[in-house]
Parts: structure tokens; sequence; C-alpha cells
């Protein structure tokens, strides 16, 4: 069998790291993530390391405000805001989950089934929704003839943030509501590892939790419906 030897030469590595600093920075950030991912998908990872979180600070939207949004919307804007409040992952991999998926677990609940290469953290997990959420997608998908949930999310997000910031001056983006989800998480006492869980991102409360950390929903969705299913806003 060849004998893989580690390679010395991080020329390539630096050159990149050199190249993501770079202005205009976010750019360059971008590109060199995207450039370092190529790499790692033909088995020959990079070690530079690139830091592409911009650290924003978010301005919180009232949840009268963010009713009075929600209530003025069309249907599918109102579902896909639901959607992404209750599940609480990036609206790309939740958008665009092949709708077999996204399975009723029980006469409350649904649950969606998110593989490591539908989500950017690469982690597998599972998000959990409403049922009559899990239903509606599923009425418009058979009505539109779609075979993922909401592959027009782009479109329908443009539409939501563009009517929010007209007419009340603010400004929601499907990020937001992931951020509202963690603020919300954080302030309960359900576990760390099980909202983390939930929104795709790597358990790290306890000794390597992401390892040994046992995966049980009959503990999970109990935790959900107790701390997290509540929306003040609907």
């Amino acid at each position: 069998f060849p004998v893989t030897i580690p390679t010395t030469d991080f020329d390539l590595d630096n050159k990149l790291e050199i190249y993501s600093n770079l202005q205009p920075l976010a750019t360059r950030r971008s590109y060199a993530t995207y450039i370092k991912g190529i790499f790692k998908a033909n088995r020959c990872p990079l070690k530079a390391s690139i830091d592409n979180h911009f650290h924003k600070t978010t301005t919180k939207i009232s949840d009268g405000i963010l009713k009075e949004i929600f209530d003025a919307l069309p249907t599918e804007q109102k579902l896909i805001m639901e959607y992404q409040a209750y599940a609480g992952e990036r609206i790309h991999a939740l958008s665009m989950i092949p709708l077999e998926r996204i399975k009723d677990y029980n006469n409350k609940y649904a649950i969606i089934e998110i593989q490591h290469w539908e989500t950017k953290a690469r982690n597998p997990h599972i998000c959990i929704i409403p049922i009559h959420i899990a239903k509606a997608i599923r009425e418009i998908c058979e009505r539109t003839k779609r075979t993922t949930a909401f592959p027009n999310y782009r479109a329908l997000w443009d539409g939501i943030t563009h009517y929010a910031s007209n007419k009340h001056g603010v400004e929601l983006t499907s990020h937001y509501l992931r951020k509202r989800f963690h603020t919300i998480a954080g302030k309960t006492p359900m576990p760390v590892n099980s909202w983390d869980f939930l929104m795709g991102d790597k358990q790290t409360l306890g000794h390597e939790a992401q390892t040994y950390t046992l995966t049980d929903y009959t503990e999970l969705i109990p935790e959900y419906d107790t701390y997290l299913a509540y929306r003040d806003w609907e």
C-alpha cells in the first residue's frame, strides 16, 4: 500500500491566509473559504485558518412589530417565517430539504431530517416544527409540484425584508429568526447541547459532547415542547 507522507510545505496555506486578509476583507474571506472548501472536497484539505465570521450587532425587533409584519404578509411568506422561527436552522438547508424528510413524529410535531452535507456546519441533525406547518408545506408542494419545501426562498425573503424595511424601518432577514431562536433558547433551562443540536451547531458542553452525547428524540421533543414551541408574535 502507498504510504502518505505528511507535508511540511505550507506555502499555499500561507498565501491563502495572506489573500484572505486583503481588502475588501469580506469578499476576500468569502473567496478564500470557497477555495479552502474545494481542496477539502477533493480530499486534500489545507491547514490555512480563515475567519469568515463577521460579528454584527443585531437590533431586536419587538414581538408587536413582528406580529404586524407577519399578519400583513401573503400566506407563503407567513409560512416560511413560521418554518424558520420554529426550526432554527439556516434557511437554505430548511428550504432545499427533500419533502420526504419532513416526517410526522406524533399528532403535534414533525421532524426534519438534515444530512451532514446539507448544513453549513456539516452536522447531521433534526429540526422540530409543529405538525400544522409540515402539513401546510406539503399542501403547497403538492399544488406547485415542488420536491423541496421552498426552492423560491430567496424571493420570498427578499419580499419580507423589503416590506419590513419600508413599512416599519426594521431589518428583518431569515438569519434574524435563527438568532431569535438562539436567544430564546439561551434564556431557558433547556440543555445547551439540545438546542445546539436542533440548530445544526456543534455540541460543546461537556467532554467531547458531539461524540459522547446520546441522541434521544423521546427527551428532545418534550424539551422543545416545554421551552421552544411558543412564539409570542403569532
